[in-house]
């Protein structure tokens, strides 16, 4: 049973999670018309993997990493890497537009944009070679694109799989050096009376929340 009062930050929740329930099903998404199910224990590695599959592309403790997309499973574990790893979250809804993206890009100073599908993928393409940060675009769903600065979910997490011996961090170890008030992620506002501003939300934030929701 894990003690939710000992727990301070989300990277310390999700190692807990996935030792205490490693042979639990995590998510469930429908592949082929069958739904597919996915414990704990590979929750860990997968996130693990993205997480070294981002330093290898250059993200630091301390960067922005964008999330374009639905909710779905990888969304999740793409958002666990990021934290893990010390960096933080912009997330950005999907039914934003080529512009509408531009701007949260540039104002969260996000490195890396991890995109749904093709359709997402097309809205950061319009403006990549004109932003100042953004440097490569992962795509989820793993359509393929000839272009040097856009790679797949499957090569993100093959790249983290070979970068994990040669990294400078350990993923747990950077996981438990996460503080209360470390920023956890940006959350942009909708922007209908002037440009979307971006909430800052901490670790504490989050982890308040969840321990009032099973008080």
């Amino acid at each position: 049973m894990i003690d939710l009062t000992a727990i301070t930050t989300i990277p310390e929740m999700f190692l807990a999670v996935c030792g205490e329930y490693a042979d639990r099903e995590a998510y469930f998404s429908k592949e082929k018309g069958e739904w597919k199910g996915i414990n704990f224990r590979q929750v860990r590695l997968t996130v693990e993997n993205i997480a070294y599959g981002l330093a290898s592309l250059g993200c630091k403790k301390g960067d922005k990493v964008a999330i374009l997309s639905n909710n779905n499973p990888k969304w999740a574990m793409s958002d666990y890497a990021v934290i893990c790893m010390g960096s933080a979250t912009a997330s950005v809804y999907p039914t934003l537009t080529s512009p509408q993206i531009k701007f949260i890009l540039d104002d969260s100073e996000s490195k890396v944009v991890i995109a749904e599908n093709r359709e997402q993928a097309d809205k950061v393409l319009a403006f990549l070679d004109e932003s100042e940060f953004v440097k490569t675009v992962v795509v989820m769903n793993d359509d393929s694109y000839d272009r040097e600065n856009v790679i797949t979910f499957s090569e993100l997490l093959q790249s983290g799989e070979s970068h994990k011996s040669s990294a400078d961090f350990d993923f747990e170890d950077r996981a438990r050096l996460a503080k209360p008030d470390d920023l956890l992620t940006l959350i942009y506002t909708s922007g209908t009376t002037g440009d979307p501003k971006g909430v800052m939300l901490t670790h504490n934030n989050i982890v308040t929340n969840i321990k009032r929701t099973y008080a």
